[in-house]
């Protein structure tokens, strides 16, 4: 295949994958309306995206599962552990910041709890089954590792700006920060050899970490009284604190730890960048 065609592959790629988001999310709520229950939306949100990658996986992109990032799941619990540490850390960073206080939803009880986990799931499946999967393994084949790290990653960003209408200086740092989020997951996913990994620390990230203006509305843990506005740089502007300073540390700081850790074991250099 041309260089030429392989960027068209690509292009239709990341807009099919777009494709799939949205569709999935709009049955969900159409499904919703006809049948109004809880975390209905999530539950086929999940069907669509699931029954979508793997139908394009069997008959038009034909790479082997394990591969694509959906071979057999063997979890090291460290693995948990860092996915429970970083939303936590970032809560209580922003606490200091904020001069506030962490506080669970007032309405804690079981369904709002599970709505919650529910939430976090679907989009950590989906979008791990999209950039890490369907995107990263087929763009990986034609381009190799940098381009399958890198274009899935900064485009998982920019999906992100369909959450809500943001200015300027908001949108750069969601764009930053959500390459950095990229990166890191795509490189668990590396580090792991699928992608199941990456879905349950992202699950525990988007369970955990606090709501924060547009961008985790459905989360468990909120900052509140916060008496101190540290400015955009530290509080993530519109788009909440998960594109603040600290926040893009809490990712990063894990992403190079990774990237050297694969690096000093052979599975990232000159010979295996593809």
């Amino acid at each position: 295949m041309s260089t030429f065609m392989k960027v068209v592959k690509t292009i239709l790629l990341l807009i099919s994958g777009l494709a799939i988001i949205i569709i999935g999310q709009l049955l969900g709520e159409i499904a919703y309306s006809v049948v109004p229950i809880p975390s209905l939306p999530d539950i086929v949100y999940i069907l669509v995206a699931v029954v979508a990658v793997l139908a394009m996986n069997r008959w038009v992109l034909k790479i082997p599962l394990e591969e694509f990032g959906l071979g057999k799941l063997h979890l090291n619990w460290w693995w948990v552990v860092l996915g429970l540490a970083m939303p936590w850390a970032l809560n209580f960073t922003m606490a200091m910041i904020f001069a506030g206080n962490i506080t669970f939803n007032p309405n804690t009880s079981f369904m709002t709890i599970y709505m919650a986990v529910i939430a976090a799931f679907s989009a950590g499946m989906v979008e791990e089954l999209i950039f890490r999967s369907y995107m990263f393994s087929t763009i990986r084949r034609d381009f190799g590792l940098i381009a399958a790290t890198i274009i899935p990653s900064v485009f998982f960003a920019a999906t992100h700006l369909l959450n809500g209408s943001l200015n300027f200086t908001s949108t750069i740092m969601l764009l930053v920060a959500g390459t950095i989020v990229g990166v890191t997951f795509t490189l668990i996913r590396l580090a792991t050899g699928n992608i199941w990994t990456a879905v349950i620390m992202h699950t525990l990230w988007d369970t955990f970490v606090a709501d924060s203006n547009i961008a985790n509305e459905n989360a468990l843990v909120a900052i509140k009284d916060a008496t101190a506005n540290p400015g955009m740089l530290l509080s993530g502007g519109q788009y909440g604190i998960e594109t603040s300073l600290p926040g893009m540390l809490v990712f990063a700081i894990p992403m190079i730890i990774i990237f050297v850790s694969l690096k000093n074991r052979g599975m990232i250099g000159t010979n295996n960048l593809k």
